[in-house]
């Protein structure tokens, strides 16, 4: 008896799911923009391409559009309801927005293979040592990235990651990637002191403040919410 009520309640779950799904489907707006920032494939905890895959299955009919800006742009954008909703780090919030937790995603500070610092030992590498050096800063971190330096200026100023990244690997300048995307360059790069050089960038989903009564963007924020709490759990 206690099988077949079992039973019978999963059955009834599935219908209630299936008739919220129908019910979804007839409010679905026929496009969706997603914005991202970039280099974040390589993260291990982004939930990006789960949370399509599970939009997907539950918004078959909506179109995804994919975009990737630099994270002040992606805010203007949500802002300006060019783009529906934006997954990234976003070190200056803009308002009028929801901002919704995602995970934190770690940064070192690198040198590469011909940098003068690349074979000192992290014992001999201080603050003072690294002013020494070129270092880089993003443009939309407002040198808050190089903060820690106390220099007057950045030597470079990059608007992306994979631009950071390649002024690195020349071996002229220092500076800031997150650690999945550095995890490429097996012995092309070294992260410097990470016990004293590195920050966490934390990454969130933003909205505008109704996401909640628009069924597509409520559809695949649930989504993004559900893959990063799997992603999270299985860390």
């Amino acid at each position: 008896m206690g099988a077949l009520q079992e039973a019978q309640r999963l059955i009834a779950t599935m219908e209630q799911f299936s008739t919220r799904i129908a019910g979804l489907s007839s409010q679905l707006p026929r496009n969706l923009t997603l914005g991202i920032v970039d280099t974040i494939i390589t993260d291990p905890l982004c939930p990006v391409a789960g949370a399509v895959a599970l939009f997907a299955e539950r918004a078959p009919s909506v179109h995804l559009e994919v975009i990737t800006l630099p994270p002040g742009e992606l805010l203007r954008e949500v802002i300006g309801q060019k783009i529906d909703l934006a997954v990234g780090s976003f070190p200056r919030a803009v308002l009028g927005l929801d901002y919704l937790d995602l995970h934190d995603e770690p940064h070192h500070l690198y040198c590469a293979q011909g940098h003068p610092l690349f074979e000192v030992p992290d014992g001999d590498i201080g603050i003072d040592t690294v002013r020494e050096h070129r270092i880089i800063a993003r443009s939309y971190w407002a040198a808050r990235d190089i903060r820690i330096f106390a220099i007057a200026a950045p030597h470079a100023t990059v608007a992306n990651i994979e631009a950071e990244a390649h002024l690195i690997l020349s071996g002229a300048y220092l500076g800031h990637l997150p650690a999945h995307f550095a995890a490429q360059f097996p012995g092309r790069l070294r992260p410097l002191r990470p016990d004293l050089l590195s920050y966490a960038a934390h990454f969130q989903i933003a909205a505008r403040q109704d996401w909640q009564d628009r069924a597509a963007i409520r559809c695949f924020v649930e989504a993004l919410q559900q893959t990063s709490r799997d992603l999270l759990m299985r860390r």
